[in-house]
């Protein structure tokens, strides 16, 4: 198995630096400069960043601080920033959106050195020269003459159209880790299957993933049946029941007591295909860990997929969630219900809605308390991913107002399956975030972060190894398993990893 080889993306978020004029100082870290990444940056891997110029408008930790109000920038031809990806990578391209880009170009020097310690006396090497379009103000690509090893890298200003200052309003760096990176998570045996979008929790001491999308030599987007089980102790995975139809995008939630897990709704067939297309369905099956069978339960109101389902004492509770007919959305909805387990001939009863309509949202349970999570609006997950977090009150029946809760540190989508709670914590891991220059969805993240409700604060963990979009992830006998998902290379993985339970 090949490991560090998928594409990666690390992110620096950089804003206009403004004043007059200075001179350039000795190319030397400017040490007061060093700063952590923020929780902002997305990918595998922990950045730095520091500021070779001292005379620089703005410290380096405007860059990577997630403020587009702060920044780093210089008035100097040859004032830069260098950036550290915390390990060896091998870097393809990188991505510049410039400050006054639609009026004026800029042109930079790429450079790099594979020396861990850097010194007054290291050597960089100049991969490339580039000079912006001058037309436009979002992202603008320069991909490299050939991948390059690189353990620390560094953008050059060489001026622009109008003079000596420059800015950097964003900065992407596409690559991937060469040598360590896994930060303590392990590899375990593949998923029998490579696919993305499947259900899946743990319980009883083991993985479980249902159905989800593959790729099949004539359809690209394939619904399948076919369910697993992981043993974490044994580093194995058994087939168990198929789903009783092709399932995707349902929520999921588990019974203890009555040792069932239930998938509610979801997407049934495959995508961009006259072949079985996709139809939204309302239907709710649950899954009998002691018979290893599959029983209908009481279907939803209407048909809902992409929505949480969540279980808060005897009650499951649906939220959210979106329908769609073939390639076609259909809306997203804020629709809000629950279920008596003890009495479900009593079927689904209405609830507060949910504050936003949106789809691909996670959901958690802590104490009495029922957390709403990030989501996207209709398709659109290059841009309309949402950071916001509610949380419910079912004895008042009432979501908390706007702001209540602290937002996710970025817009986040695509973890239905990959949020779960631990010692009264919350959470999630992989997922995808906005780009707004993809043309094939958001963007995906390795990022593993954690919510504190009793501190109303977020947390970055230990990323992934790689980035991972629709993960199956969960915590099995104190040991956090991720599994599957669509990586930065837009293609479904199998991929198992694990990492013990460390706050």
């Amino acid at each position: 198995m090949r490991h560090f080889t998928k594409e990666v993306k690390i992110f620096l978020l950089l804003a206009l630096l403004s004043g007059c004029a200075r001179q350039v100082s000795p190319e030397f870290p400017d040490t007061a400069h060093e700063v952590t990444a923020s929780p902002l940056a997305v990918g595998d891997l922990r950045i730095t960043a520091s500021s070779v110029d001292t005379n620089a408008g703005s410290s380096a930790g405007g860059a990577v601080d997630g403020q587009f109000g702060t920044w780093w920038g210089t008035n100097a031809v040859g004032g830069a920033l260098r950036l550290d990806p915390g390990t060896t990578s091998t870097v393809s391209a990188v991505r510049i959106a410039f400050y006054k880009g639609s009026s004026r170009s800029a042109t930079f020097d790429l450079q790099v050195t594979t020396s861990a310690t850097i010194t007054s006396t290291t050597s960089w090497t100049t991969v490339t020269t580039r000079t912006s379009s001058g037309a436009t103000n979002d992202f603008q690509r320069f991909v490299l003459p050939a991948p390059v090893s690189a353990r620390h890298l560094r953008l050059v200003n060489r001026g622009t159209s109008t003079g000596s200052a420059t800015a950097f309003t964003e900065v992407a760096i596409e690559g991937s880790a060469t040598t360590g990176g896994t930060s303590g998570w392990s590899v375990k045996a593949p998923a029998p299957l490579k696919r993305w979008e499947s259900q899946g929790l743990a319980a009883e001491g083991q993985l479980f993933t249902f159905g989800g999308f593959r790729n099949t030599p004539d359809i690209a987007v394939y619904a399948t049946r076919e369910s697993y089980r992981f043993s974490v102790a044994s580093n194995t995975w058994t087939r168990i029941a198929d789903l009783p139809e092709p399932i995707t995008h349902a929520g999921q939630a588990l019974d203890e007591q009555r040792r069932t897990i239930y998938l509610a709704g979801g997407f049934v067939g495959n995508g961009y295909t006259k072949t079985n297309p996709i139809v939204t369905t309302a239907k709710v099956w649950k899954y009998d860990l002691a018979t290893n069978s599959w029983s209908a339960a009481p279907s939803l109101p209407a048909p809902r997929a992409a929505g949480v389902l969540v279980r808060r004492g005897r009650f499951l509770h649906y939220f959210a969630g979106t329908v769609r007919t073939g390639d076609s959305y259909g809306g997203d909805y804020n629709s809000h219900w629950a279920l008596n387990l003890d009495q479900p001939s009593q079927g689904w009863q209405r609830k507060a809605p949910y504050p936003l309509a949106v789809n691909h949202l996670s959901g958690a349970v802590v104490g009495e308390t029922i957390y709403g999570l990030g989501g996207q609006r209709s398709d659109a997950e290059t841009s309309t991913n949402t950071s916001a977090v509610y949380a419910y009150d079912p004895a008042g029946d009432r979501w908390t107002a706007a702001g209540g809760v602290a937002p996710m540190p970025r817009p986040l989508g695509h973890a239905g399956a990959s949020t779960f709670v631990r010692d009264g914590r919350i959470i999630v891991v992989g997922g995808v975030t906005n780009d707004p220059q993809s043309i094939r969805g958001g963007r995906e993240v390795a990022n593993v972060v954690m919510y504190r409700p009793d501190t109303n604060r977020w947390t970055e963990l230990t990323p992934l190894p790689s980035p991972r979009q629709s993960p199956v992830a969960d915590l099995v006998s104190g040991v956090m398993v991720a599994t599957t998902g669509d990586g930065a290379d837009k293609a479904p993985h199998d991929e198992t990893w694990t990492r013990p339970w460390s706050p």
